[in-house]
């Protein structure tokens, strides 16, 4: 059995581990995402998903949607997480994931980590083989501070 490294997480300490002492309350965005998955998600209709563990750094996945309520089909997955910068045991570095339907529409991330206090990620949605949205974010983690830069849609070209 192939074990693959997570996405970085906010994870508890080990148990028996010494609590550590961190002042840095973390990013809006982590912040959100710890609200959001209190509450449920409701999904009318079947939804399969197969995930392989092709090695210890990389993984596919295969989902078929079947819904009245929001549209169906098959959605093709591809994760790796590289060693190349591992932070911490739960923390590797780059990550990169990305989605595909049936007619083309691509969503891929790419999130790095350049330095220990540097996150970068870059978020790109291509639709109809037109960009339909680009997002960059960079967060700073200080010792009792996150600082946070997002850029939506940046038109860097022209």
């Amino acid at each position: 059995e192939t074990k693959m490294a997570s996405a970085p997480d906010a994870t508890p300490s080990p148990a028996g581990a010494p609590p550590t002492d961190d002042k840095n309350p973390g990013s809006m965005e982590d912040l959100h995402k710890k609200a959001k998955d209190v509450f449920p998600m409701f999904f009318e209709g079947y939804k399969f998903l197969v995930n392989k563990g092709l090695s210890q750094f990389f993984q596919v996945s295969h989902t078929l949607t079947l819904s009245n309520s929001m549209p169906s089909g098959y959605r093709f997955g591809a994760t790796y997480i590289g060693a190349q910068r591992v932070i911490s045991p739960q923390e590797a570095y780059p990550i990169l994931l990305g989605d595909i339907d049936m007619a083309g529409n691509l969503q891929a991330h790419i999130i790095d980590a350049p330095t220990q206090n540097l996150r970068c990620k870059m978020i790109a949605q291509i639709q109809q083989s037109k960009w339909q949205g680009c997002q960059l974010s960079a967060d700073y983690k200080g010792a009792d501070y996150t600082a946070s830069l997002t850029l939506a849609n940046p038109d860097l070209i022209s």
